[in-house]
């Protein structure tokens, strides 16, 4: 089994909340640069979050069955590895990221809907468009740190106590 130092452990849980914090901090503070993009004023940013939209549906689908399977695995190797910290770690990205693109498509499907409108307008939407970077950014590397953790979980050994070499 491969060894964690503590600030990777660290970096690999908290890495996606710090990113997008950052993400949101910088369209939080460059809004008025952000506003007057060309790309910004025209009806593609509504087609970029419809997009989002979609992607992140298809995403939560994804994690969601990639969990249902994990979880409801009568295998040998799921069987020795399910109480070891490294699979409960696992488990609690899988509902991170579950959770996260769950809420990343119906932010964005709202978002989509209010672009355009005398809403988006509204002093408010500074606080909107830093929201939902916040979201995207979390999504996109929750989904990702669960790709990468995959191929950890399943190249580890089961300690010996559970049958492993």
């Amino acid at each position: 089994m491969a060894k964690f130092g503590a600030l990777r452990v660290f970096l690999e849980a908290r890495l996606p909340l710090i990113l997008s914090v950052a993400a949101g901090y910088i369209v939080f503070s460059d809004y008025e640069c952000i506003k007057n993009y060309e790309f910004y004023k025209t009806a593609d940013f509504g087609d970029l979050s419809s997009a989002v939209a979609n992607i992140s549906a298809i995403a939560t689908g994804f994690v969601m069955t990639f969990y249902g399977v994990v979880v409801s695995s009568s295998s040998d190797f799921i069987a020795k590895i399910k109480h070891t910290p490294i699979f409960l770690r696992y488990i609690s990205f899988l509902k991170s990221a579950m959770f996260a693109s769950f809420f990343s498509s119906l932010f964005s499907v709202s978002f989509s809907f209010l672009y355009g409108t005398n809403l988006w307008e509204a002093p408010q939407d500074r606080y909107m468009l830093s929201l939902w970077a916040f979201v995207v950014v979390y999504t996109v590397l929750a989904v990702t740190r669960i790709i990468r953790s995959t191929f950890i979980v399943l190249e580890s050994k089961p300690p010996k106590k559970l049958g492993g070499g």
